[in-house]
């Protein structure tokens, strides 16, 4: 009974849901943070990715907010995909990591609902195939 129990739970928290990452990279702060952030997700890129047994992370997509909102990650399995999200991190470290910031508007609201739009066009297309989970996890990560 407890190793049913001990399976039953791992099964549960194995599985995550699918990941939108929102980095706010305003200057000054992103001078400070860039380096430690881009390191640490290229660890935990490498890690989630190669990991064997079932997916820990089964999609993910990444924006970045600075004058504007981008994509730089349009929604991708992390298992087996760490070239791809290590050249998004390359994309991210380019990023210029002082200037000025003009507020227009909330670009991280833009982000998530671009981030929520994208994810309903995935859900859409995979949908015709089979099922997928129509939730999906916003974090913002700040640069400060």
């Amino acid at each position: 009974l407890g190793y049913t129990a001990g399976k039953v739970y791992a099964t549960a928290h194995s599985w995550q849901l699918p990941q939108i990452l929102i980095v706010d990279v305003k200057p000054p702060f992103w001078a400070n943070t860039c380096s430690k952030l881009c390191e640490a997700l290229e660890n935990f890129f490498c890690l989630a990715s190669s990991l064997a047994g079932p997916c820990r992370i089964p999609l993910l997509s990444l924006y970045v907010v600075q004058n504007q909102h981008e994509c730089l990650l349009p929604f991708v399995q992390v298992k087996g995909s760490f070239p791809r999200l290590q050249t998004c991190i390359s994309e991210l470290r380019s990023l210029p990591r002082e200037g000025s910031f003009q507020q227009k508007g909330d670009r991280v609201m833009q982000a998530v609902q671009d981030g929520l739009q994208q994810f309903k066009q995935y859900t859409r297309h995979m949908l015709a195939g089979g099922s997928v989970n129509s939730s999906v996890e916003v974090s913002r990560v700040l640069g400060r």
